[in-house]
């Protein structure tokens, strides 16, 4: 079986103290790719 983590840097400063921008765990390309895993049978 095979497991992926998910490591990201962090957002910039402006994204940080924006309240209008999601979290980072919900917001950029972190959603997408976890669904891409799942669909392959990746636990993420």
């Amino acid at each position: 079986m095979k497991n992926a983590i998910i490591l990201h840097g962090g957002q910039s400063e402006e994204e940080y103290y924006d309240p209008s921008m999601p979290s980072m765990s919900n917001a950029h390309w972190i959603p997408w790719l976890q669904a891409q895993l799942l669909k392959k049978d990746i636990p993420t």
